[in-house]
């Protein structure tokens, strides 16, 4: 049995490189430059719109409880600003929540887990 392949060069390396370097510069520039953050918080809903959508939409970045902030660069982040407690975070969580399914009538799945509680769930 024989197999014949013809292949095709799409892109070098070069050209690749710079493309993946453009998406990761692409992602710094949305994502916030505060190391203390929480990262992205709530899982995206079914549809077509991602959960930092409604969050912006519902005018939370910028809102803050304590020291725990909703990023001005991508309102799926939770930043801290150098004191927030586990707290302030779960109320700005808890607030994002109310405030998106209040406007949309989307609930907002959270991706963060909190530890221990999140862990005896099925």
């Amino acid at each position: 049995m024989e197999a014949t392949f013809r292949l095709e060069r799409k892109e070098d390396a070069t050209v690749l490189k710079r493309r993946v370097q453009g998406g990761l510069a692409g992602r710094r520039r949305r994502q916030p430059k505060n190391k203390k953050n929480c990262g992205s918080v709530f899982k995206n809903p079914p549809g077509d719109k991602p959960a930092g959508w409604y969050l912006e939409r519902a005018g939370l970045k910028g809102k803050k409880i304590g020291d725990a902030i909703v990023a001005e660069e991508h309102a799926n982040w939770i930043v801290n600003l150098g004191n927030a407690t586990s707290q302030d975070v779960k109320r700005l969580i808890g607030l994002c929540q109310d405030r998106v399914f209040k406007a949309f009538g989307i609930p907002l799945e959270r991706e963060v887990l909190f530890i221990p509680n999140d862990l005896n769930q099925p």
